[in-house]
């Protein structure tokens, strides 16, 4: 069974516009290198409306991407505490309330904090660097009801069920979705502003769908296609600054 998740690179430029267009959307964030399984499938649509943008010549304005929706990690709610025996010896764990990241899937779904805390009780001190067990929490597939503790002490002790309050946080995989739309802005010259929309499956392009347009903004400076609004603020050969009305449909 696969361990673990590791996801492609995220260009730089859409995940900082997937991440401020979509802040308020919590399935919105961009998933890091090593993520959980998928969860569903969602579609954006970027930027916001309402939102003012600026693109150079060649980026994109607007899309619509269908995209996977991931485990990202598990937020604890609060604190969780749990103690086991090792070899005749009593230990105490505490793993502090906040995200802990998704560190792979295999017969249980595992989640590690940094901050996490173990140590002996005979000891009275906690263990730290080469001294400290991993400790992880874990839910089982399918039954994501059940939080368990675990703790890696050569060989691993799990305690369940452990009582807490917790969600499972999403991500996005917006690298390469498997199909996505959307419209590029190709300059400006005597007051019309050119701009291109294509369509991507499995990330090739699809030429059949491909159409460049024209918007003479002495005709004003709404445009519009597909269903989507666009007010133009400014227009040049380095940039175009406008303000989504209404997305694409």
């Amino acid at each position: 069974m696969k361990q673990f998740w590791a996801g492609a690179a995220i260009p730089l430029a859409a995940a900082l516009w997937a991440s401020a267009a979509y802040a308020d959307d919590p399935a919105a964030n961009s998933c890091g290198k090593v993520y959980g399984p998928r969860m569903s499938t969602t579609t954006l649509r970027l930027p916001q409306v309402g939102q003012t943008s600026r693109v150079e010549v060649g980026q994109t304005m607007v899309s619509v991407l269908e995209v996977d929706v991931h485990e990202s990690g598990l937020n604890l709610r609060e604190e969780v505490r749990f103690t086991g025996t090792y070899v005749g010896a009593e230990y105490e764990v505490t793993v502090p309330a906040g995200t802990l990241q998704s560190v792979g899937v295999g017969t249980l779904r595992e989640y590690r904090s940094p901050e996490a805390t173990f140590k002996y009780k005979r000891e009275r001190r906690t263990r730290s660097g080469m001294g400290a067990p991993v400790v992880s929490l874990s839910l089982k597939p399918g039954d994501p009801s059940t939080l368990i503790g675990q703790v890696d002490l050569g060989m691993t002790k799990r305690v369940q069920p452990l009582s807490a309050k917790f969600d499972i946080t999403p991500c996005t995989v917006i690298d390469g979705p498997s199909f996505k739309r959307e419209l590029v802005y190709a300059g400006v010259s005597k007051g019309s502003v050119s701009i291109s929309y294509r369509e991507y499956k499995d990330g090739v392009a699809r030429p059949a769908f491909t159409q460049d347009l024209t918007y003479d903004l002495a005709d004003g400076n709404e445009i519009g296609y597909r269903g989507a609004r666009f007010q133009i603020r400014s227009a040049n050969n380095l940039g175009l600054e406008y303000v989504v009305l209404k997305p694409l449909d």
